[in-house]
């Protein structure tokens, strides 16, 4: 039995964050609450950092030792920043949950590195929420993280589930 690369096992570990992060999500609509929103949160920014270490290995095989998300993104080649955040906006288009969510937050930027700024710190933000936070400390990944999903899939389509 061949061996799988690392880049698969980052990917691999990235999609059960983002699979938690679904689950999680749909729990939280179905019951009427807002229970889950911070673990949700978390996973789906576990799920972006991953994502983006995945991706830098496939296309530098270097991948710094940091978890800032934006910082990450900066990583990566001209090239493929440019096709993440083409791909992005394209999603951006066919979203509603998007522009409701920007527009209840008119002082977010919607530009895809701005979003990873934003939500580089949430794990440390939404693990302490019960100290109290605001709400402009959420952030609306969905997005970023189905768009780098979908390039890192275009690099490995066998990796398809």
């Amino acid at each position: 039995m061949a061996s799988v690369s690392i880049e698969k096992k980052i990917f691999l570990s990235a999609e059960g964050f983002w699979k938690s992060a679904f689950i999680l999500g749909g729990y939280t609509q179905q019951a009427g609450g807002s229970f889950a929103v911070f673990p949700t949160l978390t996973n789906q920014a576990f799920a972006c950092e991953l994502y983006l270490k995945c991706l830098l290995h496939i296309k530098t095989t270097c991948v710094p030792k940091i978890h800032e998300l934006h910082k990450l993104f900066d990583n990566l080649p001209v090239k493929e920043r440019s096709h993440l955040v083409k791909t992005y906006k394209n999603l951006c288009k066919l979203d509603p949950s998007h522009d409701i969510f920007f527009k209840a937050n008119p002082g977010f930027k919607d530009d895809l590195r701005s979003v990873l700024e934003k939500g580089a710190n949430v794990f440390q933000t939404v693990r302490y929420a019960y100290e109290g936070m605001s709400g402009n400390q959420l952030i609306y990944f969905n997005l970023p993280v189905t768009a780098l999903r979908i390039v890192i899939l275009e690099n490995h389509p066998e990796w398809t589930p």
